[in-house]
């Protein structure tokens, strides 16, 4: 007799604090605009979820929790975290993937406590967790830009070590090295203005023209720049173009089709095909009107900035043509030009 009344004590009051444990959890869920969660003792049932949107509701004990809310490979890491906190009896924290009511991969910062008997045994875990997807994407976006920015600053750098090399060697006028090797600081800085507008995530082809050479030419009608539909370069190319552009207008200005008050420049685009059928671009400069042109007797490092410099940095072929009637240069490349640094 005494016996039936013990164990039906115990029922009771075991009862007694489940309706507490649900009373806690609703109140919980109530009081927080988090993910509120609560687990069995050894964390294998899963007995209640309000996923605040973030997460799939779980209204019914279910052991089928992981699969629901976690990537596979993420399982493994997560159910180490759970054992060490249920041997050691402490709170459970653990930042991880989770799988969205969309189904979409988001973060999760998870906290969850542990429920003790008199015993000191664990009963259950009552839980919350934070939707931190946002602040993830935002580290990772900064880890990139981090990243980003220091290639960007080593290859600005190489580019002017390359060019102080080449201006200043074997040079017959140090004012004139000083003064072109100054220019071209110039035209650099500008492409990394243009790129800095556009987030460094790359240029437009019209952009990088315009960057290069409106500032050179004398007046807007001598100056035409036109084609097809834009075209996105990568930081690199963008760079390496502005560059070419910059060295083509210095030399028009002083020598070429903007030295005399008629001359003209056309830079012109379009997309096209190879002899393979795959998508090329053809960009043209070409002057006109200006004084006659007849092809130097040596290549100078702004020539060879330009035929081979912009060759590899946009994978195709330049060629720089001195004709009778003015400068002109064509450029045959890949019709992709956003891949690449």
């Amino acid at each position: 007799m005494i016996a039936i009344v013990v164990e039906t004590t115990q029922q009771v009051l075991a009862e007694r604090r489940l309706r507490e444990s649900e009373e806690r959890f609703r109140a919980l869920t109530n009081a927080t605009s988090d993910v509120v969660y609560h687990m069995s003792p050894d964390w294998k049932e899963m007995r209640a979820l309000d996923g605040r949107g973030f997460l799939p509701d779980m209204d019914n004990p279910s052991i089928a929790w992981q699969g629901l809310y976690l990537f596979p490979e993420d399982v493994a890491g997560i159910q180490a975290v759970i054992d060490e906190a249920i041997r050691t009896k402490s709170v459970f924290q653990h930042e991880h993937r989770v799988r969205q009511a969309d189904g979409v991969a988001g973060w999760t910062l998870s906290r969850a406590v542990p429920i003790f008997d008199d015993h000191g045994e664990i009963i259950e875990w009552f839980g919350a967790a934070s939707d931190v997807t946002e602040r993830r994407r935002n580290e990772e976006h900064l880890r990139l830009v981090v990243h980003e920015l220091n290639h960007r600053v080593k290859n600005n750098l190489a580019m002017t070590q390359a060019i102080a090399g080449q201006t200043f060697r074997n040079v017959d006028d140090i004012k004139e090295s000083q003064r072109r090797f100054s220019a071209r600081m110039v035209a650099i800085g500008q492409a990394n203005d243009l790129l800095t507008g556009e987030r460094w995530v790359g240029a437009s082809l019209r952009g990088a023209i315009e960057q290069a050479i409106r500032s050179h030419c004398p007046d807007e009608s001598r100056c035409l720049i036109e084609g097809e539909e834009d075209v996105q370069l990568s930081p690199k190319t963008a760079l390496a173009l502005t560059l070419a552009m910059h060295e083509m207008a210095t030399n028009a200005l002083k020598y070429g089709a903007w030295s005399n008050s008629d001359g003209r420049i056309r830079v012109t685009w379009a997309r096209g095909h190879g002899e393979g059928g795959e998508a090329r671009l053809q960009i043209e400069w070409r002057e006109s009107d200006g004084p006659p042109v007849s092809p130097p007797s040596r290549r100078g490092f702004g020539s060879v900035l330009i035929e081979r410099g912009l060759a590899r940095e946009m994978g195709g072929k330049v060629k720089l043509d001195f004709q009778p009637t003015g400068l002109v240069c064509t450029i045959d490349a890949p019709s992709d030009l956003y891949g690449g640094r």
